[in-house]
């Protein structure tokens, strides 16, 4: 989901290592839950895997993130 990633991306202490992983998604009806999975730098310099569970509308615009780890 590419609103979603560039969000996470942007997060990032490391934006350039952001490496996404996979995304998956669940029609809701009034907005798609969606969970991405992805790489990036830690504070270490080691790389650690995330995810972040959102809720996007159906134009892709993030509504809400329900969680993040």
């Amino acid at each position: 989901h590419p609103k979603l990633s560039r969000m996470i991306e942007e997060s990032c202490r490391n934006p350039d290592s952001y490496e996404h992983i996979e995304t998956r998604f669940r029609d809701d009806g009034n907005s798609i839950f969606v969970i991405t999975k992805y790489r990036a730098e830690n504070g270490f310099g080691g790389m650690t895997i995330g995810n972040v569970t959102a809720s996007v509308d159906f134009d892709g615009n993030v509504i809400e993130i329900i969680s993040q780890n």
